[in-house]
């Protein structure tokens, strides 16, 4: 019994790259699309927890800041940073 010969010329061969090559761009289409849409939304969820850390960070700090009480104005800053990965991630 003679065994196929499986080449790329065969009618076989171009049958299933024909049918493998749509689908293999389609994924890649898709895979790109999803990657940077989900990125997208990660970058507009670490935006908007960084701001709502510092909208809270400027009003904790407001009294602080005019009486001039560095020491806590420090305190108030370090544990935001280290409470929040959205800022201190940035600030490494």
């Amino acid at each position: 019994m003679k065994v196929a010969e499986f080449g790329l010329s065969s009618i076989r061969a171009q049958i299933i790259i024909g049918g493998l090559l749509p689908l293999l761009l389609v994924a890649a289409i898709f895979s790109v699309l999803v990657g940077s849409i989900g990125l997208r939304d990660k970058q507009e969820s670490i935006e908007s927890q960084a701001g709502l850390i510092v909208d809270n960070l400027a009003q904790a700090g407001e009294y602080y800041l005019f009486s001039g009480d560095q020491d806590v104005l420090q305190e108030l800053v370090a544990g935001a940073l280290e409470s929040s990965p959205a800022l201190s991630s940035r600030s490494q």
